[in-house]
This record gives structure tokens, C-alpha cells and sequence, in this order.
């Protein structure tokens, strides 16, 4: 009786032991059907520390058999992020996976991790840490550089209509209506069209002397306007050529004083006397800037008729016949 307990007790043992070594033996056996190729940078835990986790984390149940597994490890070190491409063929079917994380360390503890998985059973109570993906740093944006300044845009003048305003401002040197060279100013308005013009002026001469005897001076000065046609033609895109006729009317003032000897005092005789003519010219105008032009003129007054001065001792004067004129002037168009 004694002898029989004992028999069953030492079967029982050697039972157990047996069972113990063929799951152990069955553990270590299937861990080593993985395949891996781990390529990283040398600071990176080794290929052989990577399976050494994969091992620790392994857990196969008694008669399971897994499938075998290759997987093929590459570490990027870009950006101051880790990033792992993993390939693993399991049972002739490819997977990939991509992982970040910020350590070469963290990547390898979850390249273990997810081979345990991959091959089909896990201990999920010793799995490494979770890596955590923090987000990868913005790159620096640099503002561009402003825009080179526009260069100065040239001044557009204004487009005129079928018709322009331009005010005029002259000089001129006439010979007559009053005697000897006579300096005059003048302003006007022109209007303006494609080819033709009208042009209005008002012209002062300032006082004119002269001595017609010993001791006596003859003084004239007048004012007048004109009124002209012209027809205009530009040879030129630069220059415009004016032909004008038109009228002109002036009123004349002349006085007389002084002493004259053998005659005595020269008694002054004013007179005040109209002067009409006809008036033709021919002006030439070109730009200065914008639109501000400069302008030439010959003109030729030819009298109507002509008055005559008597002043003091009976001397006379007559307005001559012909009375040409030089201008030089400034306009404005508007």
C-alpha cells in the first residue's frame, strides 16, 4: 500500500516536470522564428537589444504555434524627430508601419512592442511605455523680403477734349503804331481745336519819347486788343505752326513839352486818336514741360487809316502805314 502512493507520487512529479520543460522549451524555441534587420544610427539601442525586448514581452500559451515572422527596421534621424519605417512579412503577408517619437530609445522599445503583436500573442503588462507623438516643431518662417519700391510713375496729363483753354502772357517789340521801336507786354486766352484757333490779346505799350527839335519831347503811349483766326499745322509731333489774320484796335495817346529856342514855351497840345488795322501773323509754339508751351509770333499791323498827331509848334506825327511787331510769350493749356 505504501509502496503503490509512493509509485503515484514520483509518476505525478515527473509529470509536472515534464510539462514544465515543454513549455519553457516551446517558449524559447518561438522566440527565436523572428527575423529582424535593424538599421539605425549608432546611437540607437542594437539590433540584439530590440530582441531582447521582443523576447521579455513574448508570451506563448502551451500549444500555440505562431507564424513566422521577418521584419526589416529603419531609423531617420530628421528635424530633431526620430522616425522608424518598419516592414514585417508574416506568414508571406507584408505590413508597414511608420513611428515618431523623440528618442531613438522610445523607438525601439515600440519596435518590440509591435513585433510581439505582430506575431500573434502579447503580455500586455510588461509593454513598454506608450510614445507619446509630440508634435514636431513649426518650421521658421521667414517674412519675405518687401518689394522693391515701384519706380516714380511719370506724371500722365490730363486728356484735353475736342477743345483747349490756354492762357497767354507775351512780351513783344513793335515798330508803330507809336514812333521808334516801342516795347509792349500782352495777355490773352486762345481756344483751341484740331486745326484751327482763336486767339484774343490785349496789348499796353508804355510811354515812348522822342525830340523832334531842341528843348521839345514828344510822348506817346496806347492800349489795344486783337481778335484772330488761325489755322494751325504741325509738322512735327513736338511743334505746332500757327497762320493767323485777324483785327486790331488801339487808342493812342500823345503830349508834348519844353521849350524851344526862338519859339518859347511849347504850349502842350494832348491828343487821344483810334488806330484800326489789319492784322496778320504767324506764330510757332512748342513744349516746355507738362503742359506749359513757349511761343513765337511775327506780327504785321497794316493801318486802316492813319492818325495824325500835331503836337506843340505844329510838328506832326502819322502813324506809319506798316507797324511790325516781335512776340515771345508763355501759354498754359487748361
Amino acid at each position: 500500500m505504501g509502496a503503490g502512493c509512493g509509485g503515484r507520487a514520483i509518476r505525478a512529479y515527473v509529470a509536472l516536470a515534464a510539462g514544465l520543460l515543454w513549455v519553457t522549451t516551446t517558449r524559447r524555441a518561438r522566440a527565436q522564428d523572428l527575423d529582424l534587420i535593424w538599421q539605425a544610427p549608432e546611437t540607437c539601442p542594437s539590433g540584439d537589444q530590440v530582441k531582447s525586448d521582443f523576447q521579455r514581452s513574448l508570451r506563448l500559451s502551451p500549444g500555440y504555434v505562431p507564424p513566422h515572422l521577418s521584419a526589416t527596421a529603419v531609423v531617420d534621424h530628421t528635424g530633431g524627430r526620430w522616425f522608424l519605417h518598419l516592414h514585417t512579412v508574416r506568414n508571406g503577408i507584408e505590413g508597414n508601419r511608420e513611428i515618431e517619437a523623440d528618442s531613438c530609445s522610445s523607438l525601439a522599445r515600440a519596435a518590440a512592442l509591435v513585433l510581439t503583436l505582430a506575431l500573434g500573442e502579447g503580455d500586455f503588462d510588461q509593454q513598454p511605455a506608450p510614445v507619446i507623438k509630440e508634435p514636431a516643431p513649426a518650421p521658421s518662417v521667414q517674412a519675405p523680403p518687401p518689394p522693391p519700391p515701384a519706380p516714380p510713375v511719370a506724371p500722365v496729363h490730363a486728356a484735353h477734349g475736342p477743345l483747349t483753354w490756354s492762357p497767354t502772357l507775351e512780351a513783344r517789340a513793335a515798330w508803330g503804331p507809336l514812333p521808334g521801336p516801342a516795347l509792349g507786354v500782352g495777355a490773352g486766352v486762345d481756344l483751341r481745336a484740331k486745326w484751327w484757333e482763336l486767339s484774343a490779346r490785349g496789348v499796353a505799350w508804355p510811354s515812348v519819347s522822342q525830340n523832334p527839335a531842341p528843348g521839345v519831347q514828344d510822348t506817346f503811349e496806347g492800349v489795344g486788343g486783337a481778335l484772330s483766326f488761325c489755322v494751325l499745322g504741325s509738322p512735327a509731333s513736338f511743334v505746332v505752326f500757327a497762320l493767323c489774320g485777324g483785327l486790331e484796335a488801339s487808342a493812342i495817346h500823345g503830349d508834348s513839352g519844353g521849350t524851344r529856342a526862338g519859339y518859347g514855351t511849347v504850349v502842350p497840345h494832348p491828343k487821344l486818336a483810334p488806330w484800326y488795322a489789319a492784322l496778320t501773323s504767324l506764330r510757332v509754339r512748342f513744349p516746355l514741360f507738362d503742359s506749359v508751351h513757349f511761343e513765337l509770333g511775327f506780327e504785321l499791323a497794316e493801318s486802316l487809316f492813319r492818325p495824325e498827331f500835331a503836337i506843340g509848334l505844329g510838328d506832326a506825327y502819322v502813324v506809319p502805314e506798316l507797324s511790325p511787331s516781335a512776340v515771345a510769350g508763355v501759354s498754359f493749356d487748361l
